[in-house]
């Protein structure tokens, strides 16, 4: 034992509950989101399935069914909002860097895509080389032939 604990014991750092909240408020902002859409959908869907008024509890006259169908609605609505981040974030991201880059730099000096042009062939996007002929390749990175 050394100053009261097991030698083989690991201290983890613990956060407080005012610590983690300065740090990952963002999170719990999502989070909370995330729920609040999911609970307006759960009220949307239970208010059309089961209030005598609406047309779909009109139209579907067995209670199963309409609570299987408000089943499946909860499921999709549940997973649509765990999935969609998945195919939207990393295009939305990178087009809101671009967009940055455009702002913080004057756009009529943005000539090519590329980032550099250190390389002895052409550029696909505008078509120039940077290289003077007979420079020689030797300060090329490795695989730019």
């Amino acid at each position: 034992m050394k100053n009261g604990r097991r030698a083989d014991s690991v201290a983890l750092p613990t956060l407080s509950f005012s610590e983690s909240l300065k740090q990952h408020w963002p999170e719990y902002l999502m989070e909370a989101a995330a729920l609040g859409i999911f609970m307006i959908s759960a009220g949307v869907f239970t208010a059309l399935f089961e209030c005598p008024g609406s047309f779909v509890h009109q139209a579907i006259t067995h209670e199963e069914v309409r609570r299987a169908m408000i089943g499946v609605a909860m499921g999709a609505t549940a997973n649509w909002t765990a999935t969609w981040i998945y195919f939207t974030a990393s295009p939305v991201g990178m087009l809101l860097a671009a967009q940055g880059y455009l702002l913080v730099k004057d756009p009529e000096s943005i000539r090519c895509c590329k980032l550099h042009h250190r390389s002895d062939r052409r550029c696909i996007f505008c078509g120039r080389r940077t290289l003077p002929e007979g420079s020689g390749t030797d300060n090329l990175s490795l695989g730019a032939r």
